[in-house]
């Protein structure tokens, strides 16, 4: 990503055509420079190879918070001096043993990952005002995006009539899209707090939260991760982001206690 103020540039439908050659030709559009795209898997799994580079031991189980202090995974207990919960939607059932009671609504999203475009993996981000996005990834993929049912249970299953929704907005400003197949829909849970913003500090001696972010997981997430770490270990901050706003005290994303 380039340095120093975004670059923006009006296109016509014939610019847009070039890097889309799906979309209508009626379309205009602005291209901003700083606008970029994260394949999420990968963000995790490099972020997994950065923490083990660092000594960091990863255990892969069930987790439950012991009351007293630690985390019990499978049934080996693993004692902590401060422990973080960045469990998403699921950060307030990990939360229930402690009685600390924090509310994040699952905004559940789906996503169609579609094939058959001509090479749009260098291809701009294409967002619309009336809200469909489509992004261009290796392997003539193209994914087309998304819903937001919030307030509904966690349920993984790919509902018929939101796919369907999600391609027909798709197809309103890509009408080429319509040639291309289905290779997989994708269906995640975006924790919400009750005020929109991140949830990121302390809620019960020894143990923090990060959650909350909504649809800014993959932005903000690795930047809010590391302020709350370096305040935990003490350490210098890096750069002058101060996070006190994000307390999950703050009246406006409070819960009722249990």
């Amino acid at each position: 990503m380039p340095d120093g103020p975004p670059a923006v540039q009006r296109l016509d439908g014939r610019d847009l055509r070039r890097q889309w050659p799906s979309i209508r030709e009626d379309l205009d559009g602005v291209f901003l420079s700083t606008t970029a795209r994260v394949d999420g898997n990968r963000l995790a799994e490099v972020l997994l190879e950065r923490a083990r580079a660092q000594g960091t031991v990863v255990h892969a189980g069930t987790a439950r918070l012991v009351p007293g202090g630690g985390v019990e995974v499978d049934g080996e207990v693993l004692s902590a001096g401060a422990v973080v919960v960045a469990a998403g939607v699921w950060t307030p059932a990990l939360l229930e043993p402690l009685g600390v009671r924090v509310a994040v609504v699952p905004d559940r999203g789906q996503i169609v990952h579609l094939t058959g475009e001509p090479a749009v993996e260098h291809a701009p981000v294409l967002k619309t005002f009336a809200g469909p996005y489509l992004l261009g990834f290796p392997g003539q993929r193209v994914v087309a995006g998304a819903t937001h049912e919030q307030g509904l249970s966690p349920t993984p299953g790919v509902r018929a009539g939101d796919q369907h929704a999600i391609l027909e907005h798709a197809f309103a400003v890509a009408p080429g899209l319509r040639a291309a197949r289905i290779l997989e829909t994708r269906v995640g849970f975006r924790p919400t707090s009750l005020d929109g913003l991140p949830l990121v500090g302390a809620v019960h001696e020894g143990v923090s939260v990060l959650t909350g972010f909504g649809a800014w997981g993959l932005t903000l997430g690795p930047l809010l991760g590391r302020r709350l770490a370096e305040d935990l270990a003490g350490m210098p901050h890096t750069g002058d982001l101060d996070i006190a706003f994000l307390s999950p005290d703050r009246p406006a994303a409070q819960a009722q206690p249990l």
